[in-house]
């Protein structure tokens, strides 16, 4: 996800790769656009990278 994004992070950490992703969804809202992730043949996805995708959704922004 990072990569797509275009956001050069050194793969380490989960911790350190959710702040790179979180600093660069706070940067999109900072610039007033919005960033939509769209995930292709979903079902074909292991429940534990599901998992990992709803815990993703529970990035917040103040009141967004």
């Amino acid at each position: 996800i990072l990569r797509s994004c275009g956001v050069d992070a050194e793969a380490g950490t989960i911790t350190g790769l959710l702040l790179a992703l979180e600093t660069f969804l706070v940067s999109v809202a900072a610039s007033g656009k919005r960033a939509l992730l769209v995930v292709d043949e979903a079902q074909n996805l292991s429940m534990a990278a599901v998992e990992e995708l709803r815990m993703l959704s529970n990035f917040q922004l103040e009141d967004h």
